[in-house]
């Protein structure tokens, strides 16, 4: 589940799933597995789905988008101005950053650094960033802990997520133009939704769109991916990114 600011409306999905640790951020809300937004902009939040309240708020410097590990025990939290992803351990008694991430510098974007996406592959191994200002994603091995690998891209990349079988990187990329002046999207200019290979991180196949795609997901083990459009619809891919449907909003 991601969110937008408070100015912009906000609805929460039941994805239910029978996650206990909860983390929101004010740019988006990851879990095991959702979360209930916190627009404090200097806070990430930690909610017991079990007590249904709040355990801990932890001060970071700009924290956006969250992932949380299917195990409850790390949140990983991007931070959108320093460029790097904090390493929260949630089993302490007073849970707390232990580690940073770092990503590659900005190249370009203006104020929009990254990451803008944080999400952890469905077998819980690896961790994905999009680093919008530093027109890369980076791909870490959580089971390793060996550094970042970047892939650089033309455009601004925005989101970033696995498959439902984590076999593929799919990647949505916007132009300068969409993050510009005050308004953070224009639709009238294209995006692409990339497919790499996650393994050789080579690019399998360009989706390109006339309009503003935002998101993209995937569910665990199926073979379909949901973008969601400008045009208030969600767009179904199946298993060979061919468009299959269009879900109004």
């Amino acid at each position: 589940v991601s969110s937008y600011p408070a100015e912009l409306q906000m609805r929460r999905v039941d994805m239910s799933a029978n996650g206990k640790v909860e983390v929101a951020t004010p740019g988006g809300m990851a879990a095991s597995p959702d979360a209930p937004p916190d627009l404090d902009t200097k806070h990430i939040t930690i909610f017991d789905t079990e007590l249904k309240q709040v355990t801990a708020k932890i001060a970071l410097p700009s924290p956006n988008d969250a992932a949380v590990s299917a195990s409850g025990d790390r949140a990983y939290v991007g931070n959108w101005v320093e460029n790097y992803v904090s390493v929260i351990d949630t089993t302490l008694a007073q849970p707390k950053e232990i580690q940073q991430l770092k990503l590659p510098p900005k190249a370009g974007g203006g104020n929009y650094v990254g990451p803008s996406s944080v999400k952890i592959s469905h077998d819980g191994k690896r961790l994905l960033t999009a680093d919008l200002g530093g027109r890369k994603f980076t791909l870490f091995d959580l089971e390793n802990g060996t550094p970042g690998l970047s892939t650089s891209t033309k455009d601004l990349v925005h989101w970033a997520v696995f498959s439902g079988d984590d076999s593929k990187l799919l990647v949505i990329t916007w132009s300068d133009m969409q993050i510009s002046g005050d308004e953070m999207h224009n639709t009238t200019l294209p995006s692409h939704l990339l497919i790499y290979d996650a393994k050789t991180l080579q690019l399998q196949k360009d989706v390109q769109w006339t309009a503003s795609i935002a998101h993209v997901a995937a569910p665990p083990g199926q073979p379909n991916a949901f973008v969601s459009a400008s045009f208030g619809t969600v767009l179904r891919y199946d298993g060979d990114f061919a468009l299959t449907g269009a879900l109004p909003v």
